[in-house]
């Protein structure tokens, strides 16, 4: 690979004290032996993307992320990032502009890790409990129907409300559409169209409580009873 800018022969480094510097044509010459084809590609559409998820750049990341432009060209590697559009805003001064190019990489936003841990929590909640209502005899679950109305009917788990608790449903879509987890709701829409979060706070506790009596085992009518009884709120029920 040939690169036509003389400044690139210098020595570089990605980010100060991060180890030995190397050469550019060092830096290359690893790069040529990894990515040698066009089928190289999605590895270099993530490697451009973490360049540049900060605006603040030192001169040593300008210079890699003119690197990764020749790059991309050089392979000629068909993705949403516009190098020439990188490489006037480094060379006008105008980084911010990248940022604003891109405002599909650069939102702001970024899932809380509680709000995470609690998605995780309350998918797998719901998914005991909605595989130990299917697995319930047909006579348990009339009994539950007709002893936990209006929730022993359908146990089954709608979400949060999309515009109040958007953040858990994005997880959850994440998690399951993304990652590969809790494939029992694939496809699930995870929009309540009402406040959900506090009443699955309420029942996690006594979903808890249940699963360390049941293991690995279904749910009882009973123990489903005891947790979906938790969607009331404590102000609606009877002494």
């Amino acid at each position: 690979m040939r690169l036509h800018n003389a400044a690139m022969e210098r020595t570089v480094s990605a980010r100060a004290g991060a180890g030995p510097a190397r050469t550019t044509a060092e830096w290359r010459s690893g790069c040529d032996d990894r990515f040698q084809s066009r089928a190289d590609g999605p590895a270099w559409a993530a490697a451009f993307r973490a360049t540049i998820l900060s605006m603040k750049l030192s001169d040593g990341e300008k210079l890699i992320l003119l690197m990764l432009c020749e790059i991309q060209e050089h392979l000629k590697i068909k993705d949403s990032i516009d190098t020439k559009l990188i490489r006037e805003a480094i060379h006008s001064g105008n980084v911010w502009g990248i940022e604003q190019a891109f405002t599909g990489i650069f939102h702001g936003y970024e899932t809380k890790e509680e709000v995470v841990r609690e998605t995780r929590e309350t998918l797998f909640m719901w998914q005991r409990l909605e595989q130990s209502f299917q697995a319930l005899k047909p006579e348990d679950k009339k009994w539950l129907a007709e002893n936990s109305k209006p929730f022993g009917e359908d146990v089954k788990f709608y979400g949060w409300d999309g515009n109040n608790e958007s953040e858990y449903n994005i997880a959850a879509r994440f998690l399951v559409e993304n990652l590969g987890s809790f494939q029992h709701f694939k496809d699930r829409e995870f929009n309540s169209h009402m406040p959900s979060l506090e009443t699955y706070r309420r029942m996690q506790p006594v979903f808890d409580s249940m699963l360390k009596q049941v293991s690995n085992q279904n749910f009882s009518a009973e123990q489903i009873a005891l947790v979906i009884a938790e969607q009331v709120h404590p102000s609606r029920r009877s002494s």
